[in-house]
């Protein structure tokens, strides 16, 4: 290894380690509450209908596997009932 070779690894280990000591200190957010800003937050839903979704819509009627998507309809209805909980704008 060439000397540099040997210093740019210091420096890389340097910011991992430093990063490691950073993040220990670090605040943890887990609750949407926490994470977003009423004040400067939405959530901006593009067609989740009949296109996007459905068997019959642009995609299924193409072929295409909609099982997935469609079992995501229940989680996206939950997360805009939180956001609207929190004071999030759901448009």
């Amino acid at each position: 290894m060439t000397s540099e070779e040997s210093s740019i690894s210091n420096v890389a280990l340097s910011i991992i380690l430093w990063d490691s000591k950073e993040m220990s200190n670090m605040e943890v957010l887990k609750e949407l509450k926490e994470i977003v800003n009423p004040a400067h937050t939405a959530l901006i839903i593009m067609d989740t209908q009949h296109d996007f979704i459905s068997s019959q819509g642009f995609w299924g009627s193409r072929g295409f596997d909609m099982s997935r998507i469609q079992a995501a309809v229940p989680r996206l209805n939950n997360f805009i009932e939180q956001c609207r909980n929190v004071g999030v704008l759901v448009v």
